[in-house]
Order: structure tokens, then C-alpha cells, then sequence
């Protein structure tokens, strides 16, 4: 994988359903060119699905980050097991017996359960739980004023294609294409839907890491976007917590382990971190949480007298 289909799988993370011609005039390539980049990212396992889910937004969903050195004598042997709860949506392996867990809470009265699972599941005895900061316009407000009857149908229509066709999708659940149309642009414009992909960036042979930098609480939020605009192309996520508020946690990617050095010795030296510490990814695994069982549990309820919104 090279910075090219990096970034165009960054682009594809953040809107799975990008046209062909979008994607090819941001990176500066020809259609066909992008295409066969697509292919290859599929047909290497880096890509593994396209995806369509309710964003955490209406769902008004907590975001948790949680992290530690497991006992297991072998990490892989309880990756699968800390995937099988149902909140958690990412599991992610490093030197040093280290583990890295994402999951979605609908509430955050839920977050003691999830920390007994993942100890228990994962052995790990000192985690961490650390709660991200995200949108919470959604929280308290009914999903059925944001999402209606229809985009439930479009949303499990797309749910392990999101690229599909707009006329297929207007074929398979019954309107038109014009309708489709419009209910996609309205979920993506108020940021109820995530069409993203199944990334898994470790197929390749390239170098994956994440930073855990100190930061002065007040400016977290502002560490984290600099990273992401200073550090291009190899930033690759970064996220800052309510809780605890001086962390910042930083994905990074690089081609290879003298590019990874030269990049963290940068990125020590910067005067917002006063404290930086890379750890190496191996091994990582996409897990389905309550989030992907709600599109088909709404979607069903049309047979049920859901009255659509076209």
C-alpha cells in the first residue's frame, strides 16, 4: 500500500459512497486508474466490505477507548473472544502483549459491564477506559424524527454494499431512484449515516502505530486537529477524551521502520506534546456491535405498518 491508496482509502473511510470521479479528481488520477486501485485494495484484504451504518450522532452513542497489557500467553487467541460483545467494534493487537479495544455504548451506564468483559475476556487486569469526545446533538431527541421508515430500507439495502447503485437500490426496496437519491444526500448532509469500510491496513506490509501523547487539558482538542492537517499523509485517526482530558491518542501509518522513526522523533520534538510513547500494530479485527442489528430490526418493521417518507 502506497500514500496514494492511503489516502484513498482515508477517502473512503469518511464516505464510502464518493463517486469514482470525485475520488479521481482529488487524488489526481484517471477513473480507470482509481477503479483498479479499488480492486486491488479488495482483492489484498485491506478493504473488506463497504459499509452503511447509523452514525453515533442520532444515536446520541458514547464512544469508548479502552487499553492494556493482557496475561494471555497469546494475544490472538483472545481477539476474537473480546469481539464477540455486543458493543465492541474493533480489536486491535500490539508489541508487548498491548491491547486495544473500541466499542459503541448506547448509554454510558453501561461502560462498568463492558470494563468487566474486556478484563475478564482479555485479561487484562490494569485496563484503561477512556471516553472520547463526540457529537451529542442527537442525545435525547427521538431516532424517528432523524431517521424515517424509508432510510431504514436504504441503510439495509446498503448495509454490506454501500457503493450499491442508487437504481438498485430504488429496485430492491420498491421507490425511485429520484427518492433514494434524495433521502442519501439528506443522511449524509446531517451526518445521520456512516458509509465507510472494513479497513485493514495491517494486510499490508507497511507499519501501523499508535502514540500516546500528554497534552495541557485545555488544548486536546486542538493538539488533535493539528495532527491530523501537520502529519499528512501518515495520520491516520487521532482523538482526544472527556475522559481523561490531557490524552490524546494518535494512529499513525508509515511505509517503513526508518520512516516510523523519523516521523515519532518529529512528532516528540513538537512543543504541544510534552510526552509521547509509540506503540507497533500487528494484528486487528472489525467486529458487528447493536449498531449494525438496529438497521435490520427497523428495516423489518415496514412489514409491520412503518409508514414511509418519500
Amino acid at each position: 500500500m502506497d500514500e496514494t491508496d492511503l489516502f484513498l482509502s482515508k477517502l473512503l473511510l469518511f464516505n464510502s459512497r464518493t463517486p469514482y470521479r470525485a475520488l479521481a479528481d482529488t487524488l489526481g488520477l484517471s477513473v480507470n486508474a482509481v477503479h483498479k486501485r479499488i480492486q486491488s485494495l479488495v482483492e489484498a484484504r485491506v478493504i473488506r466490505g463497504f459499509t452503511a451504518k447509523v452514525s453515533l450522532i442520532p444515536l446520541g452513542a458514547y464512544h469508548v477507548f479502552l487499553h492494556g497489557r493482557s496475561e494471555a500467553e497469546s494475544t490472538y487467541s483472545i481477539m476474537d473472544g473480546l469481539g464477540g460483545h455486543e458493543s465492541v467494534y474493533w480489536v486491535t493487537l500490539a508489541g508487548g502483549n498491548y491491547v486495544y479495544v473500541g466499542a459503541h455504548l448506547r448509554e454510558i451506564q453501561e461502560l462498568p459491564s463492558v470494563i468487566d468483559f474486556v478484563k475478564s475476556e482479555g485479561r487484562l487486569p490494569d485496563l484503561n477506559a477512556w471516553i472520547v469526545h463526540e457529537d451529542f446533538s442527537g442525545k435525547g431527541r427521538p431516532i424517528e424524527e432523524l431517521i424515517h421508515p424509508i432510510d431504514w430500507e436504504i441503510l439495509a439495502s446498503l448495509r454490506h454494499d454501500s457503493r450499491k447503485p442508487v437504481s438498485k437500490v430504488a429496485e430492491e426496496i420498491g421507490v425511485s431512484s429520484r427518492t433514494v437519491r434524495r433521502r442519501l444526500t439528506r443522511l449524509v448532509d446531517e451526518g445521520v449515516a456512516d458509509f465507510s469500510i472494513a479497513w485493514y491496513p495491517d494486510t499490508s506490509n507497511d507499519i501501523n502505530a499508535v502514540i500516546h501523547i500528554d497534552v495541557d487539558a485545555p488544548s486536546a482538542r486542538g493538539v488533535v486537529e493539528r495532527y491530523m492537517a501537520e502529519y499528512q499523509p501518515n495520520a491516520l485517526f487521532a482523538w482526544s477524551f472527556i475522559s481523561p482530558p490531557d490524552k490524546v491518542v494518535a494512529f499513525l501509518w508509515a511505509p517503513s521502520m526508518n520512516r516510523l522513526r523519523e516521523l515519532t522523533e518529529r512528532i516528540s520534538g513538537d512543543e504541544d506534546f510534552s510526552s509521547t510513547t509509540p506503540t507497533i500494530l500487528y494484528a486487528g479485527g472489525l467486529y458487528e456491535t447493536w449498531r449494525d442489528r438496529l438497521v435490520e430490526e427497523h428495516a423489518h418493521r415496514k412489514a409491520d405498518g412503518g409508514k414511509r417518507a418519500e
